[in-house]
């Protein structure tokens, strides 16, 4: 049985980030490690099927024909600050450029807000596209909704890394907006993601 198993060659995991390499059962987590493909992302954009690494796909996004007019001339996300964003509910996702310095090196990164609507109300989440490597972040982040005064905020102490954008709702990291308090199809809200001490969070 051992002998049968040897001879059975697998995908690599990351086949669907470009890897075209079989490995041999039992071999995967070595492969893994050393693959080259290991820290690529997806372009969130739908039908897009580019891949890359995490630099290489923000160009990727800049210099194709994915930005709308609105992107193009919305200031990018500071980090540590404070910044109102717009998105329709049922463009279910909304792309945000940051361009920052981390450890004397110049990152940028998109970052995905998406909601989702479902019977409870609408899920709102925020992710960064990027590998889970510790040359990226890691990052906190609070959403701030208000309506009517009414408001509500969410705050995540560790925002999740992506590497493909999932239509799934989210179980958790999430804030939850009640439809009693939607005004229409259009959330507006505050977004606000800060870099985690590196030394403090280790």
């Amino acid at each position: 049985m051992e002998t049968l198993l040897k001879s059975v060659f697998l995908p690599c995991q990351n086949a669907k980030y470009g890897c075209t390499e079989t490995v041999a059962f039992g071999k995967e987590p070595t492969h893994e490690k050393d693959c080259t493909f290991a820290e690529y992302c997806c372009c969130p954009v739908q039908y897009c099927n580019y891949a890359g690494s995490y630099i290489d796909l923000y160009l990727h996004y800049v210099s194709s024909n994915h930005m709308t007019v609105s992107e193009q001339i919305r200031d990018e996300l500071c980090i540590g600050i404070s910044c109102g964003i717009k998105m329709n509910i049922s463009d279910k996702i909304l792309i945000q450029r940051a361009t920052f310095v981390q450890r004397a090196t110049v990152e940028r990164l998109l970052f995905a807000v998406q909601c989702f609507k479902e019977p409870f109300g609408v899920y709102v989440t925020v992710s960064c596209i990027a590998p889970s490597i510790q040359e990226v972040g890691p990052f906190s982040y609070r959403l701030i909704y208000t309506v009517d005064g009414q408001t509500i905020i969410y705050k995540s102490s560790e925002m999740k890394k992506i590497r493909e954008v999932s239509l799934q709702t989210p179980q958790d990291n999430y804030m939850l907006i009640p439809h009693s308090l939607l005004c229409g199809e259009s959330l507006e809200m505050r977004l606000c993601i800060k870099m985690l001490n590196i030394e403090h969070h280790s």
